[in-house]
């Protein structure tokens, strides 16, 4: 009987920790890179179907996945830099996942005023450089690359002295050059695309 409470207590702690890995810990590594993934440079001109590039705006593209638990504790932090930038950029959200109207019904629920572009097959994140979500690009009017990387350093985007994408927006709204980060910038971490 005792060898049986031990094993049954060895399952539980196991089963708490698979679940604290799957709901939190892989979260805290970077996505794994794909061996395939263009590389894309700052200043590279991006032509996406469904953005116009004609304005004197730069452009903010929001690469979510509803799937995705950092997608989603990413939200309150997107809504304030909508609030926030929204007269001085165009926001455009990009929706990955395997169903359009199940992805941008799940989307629409944040009730928020953007663009948003279904990206079926990927074509969109791999001609930018994106292989996980959430993902922040910021271009300038004229549809080049300034600033590809992440939203905070924390998963909770509670740290303002590293709110990555929105310090790169302020200063491409500014006219400033391309912010130099450190490496956790530009190192993604979150959910593969799906379908990867």
């Amino acid at each position: 009987m005792k060898v049986l409470g031990m094993a049954l207590v060895i399952c539980c702690f196991a089963g708490i920790g698979y679940l604290f890995w799957q709901e939190d810990m892989k979260y805290a590594l970077p996505t794994p890179r794909p061996v395939n993934l263009k590389q894309v440079n700052t200043g590279t001109t991006l032509h996406i179907p469904g953005i116009a590039t004609s304005g004197t705006q730069p452009i903010f593209l929001h690469f979510f996945n509803a799937d995705c638990p950092c997608s989603r504790f990413n939200m309150d932090h997107f809504r304030n830099m909508v609030r926030e930038h929204s007269d001085e950029a165009s926001f455009y959200v990009i929706l990955q996942g395997e169903n359009a109207s199940e992805a941008e019904k799940d989307f629409r629920r944040y009730d928020l005023p953007v663009e948003v572009i279904f990206d079926s097959r990927k074509k969109i994140a791999n001609s930018c450089g994106v292989y996980s979500t959430p993902q922040a690009l910021v271009l300038k009017a004229d549809g080049s690359l300034y600033f590809r990387g992440n939203y905070n350093k924390s998963r909770y985007c509670t740290l303002p002295g590293t709110n990555y994408a929105e310090i790169a927006l302020r200063q491409a709204v500014r006219g400033y050059p391309p912010p130099s980060f450190e490496p956790a910038a530009y190192i993604s971490y979150g959910c593969e695309l799906p379908g990867r």
